[in-house]
């Protein structure tokens, strides 16, 4: 079981951060003209129109715009390349690396695991040889959670849809709640 800690998995993550330390520095560029040098203009202000009572926000609608994006990214791959690459890609190898680092900080085989915003699978589908006990994958979007519960085969493993900030499970019951 676990001892209480965290493993927290954002969007630029650890893997992120990996990622960039194993990057060099760019190279220098030519020196930049001093500021006085240049031209100023101001530049022109626009403003944006104001939302009218009862119209929808579409850069707030996140669950939709993360839907649209998967069915724009399966119009232009195979099924599978799509479900891998419409979460950020690097499928196969980020999920071996999340699943090394859920088992360096005290996953047990019989451990309990929710996964906030598991989308595809890219967690589950390493996991799923390692993890004996307890799964719950939650996500936004159906075509994911689908997929996901698909390449797991695990069956015992729970997947479900949200449309709202929350866990759909009691407090204190995983080992163990990661969102990467």
């Amino acid at each position: 079981m676990s001892d209480g800690r965290f493993v927290y998995r954002g969007r630029f993550g650890i893997i992120a951060a990996i990622r960039r330390a194993l990057t060099p520095p760019p190279a220098p560029t030519e020196a930049q003209p001093h500021p006085a040098d240049e031209t100023v203009t101001t530049p022109e202000i626009v403003a944006e129109p104001v939302p009218q009572p009862g119209s929808v926000d579409q850069t707030r609608d996140l669950k939709g715009a993360y839907i649209a994006h998967v069915e724009m990214v399966k119009g232009i791959m195979s099924h599978e390349e799509a479900m891998q690459t419409a979460i950020g890609g690097g499928f196969d190898e980020i999920g071996r690396i999340e699943t090394a680092l859920l088992q360096t900080y005290g996953l047990e085989e019989d451990g309990y695991v929710i996964d906030v915003g598991c989308g595809s699978g890219r967690l589950a589908k390493p996991l799923s040889g390692y993890l004996k006990g307890t799964y719950l994958g939650i996500d936004l979007v159906p075509d994911l959670l689908e997929h996901a519960r698909k390449i797991t085969g695990r069956p015992d493993w729970r997947f479900e849809q949200i449309d709202h900030i929350g866990i759909p499970e009691a407090d204190g019951r995983a080992d163990m709640v990661v969102f990467f």
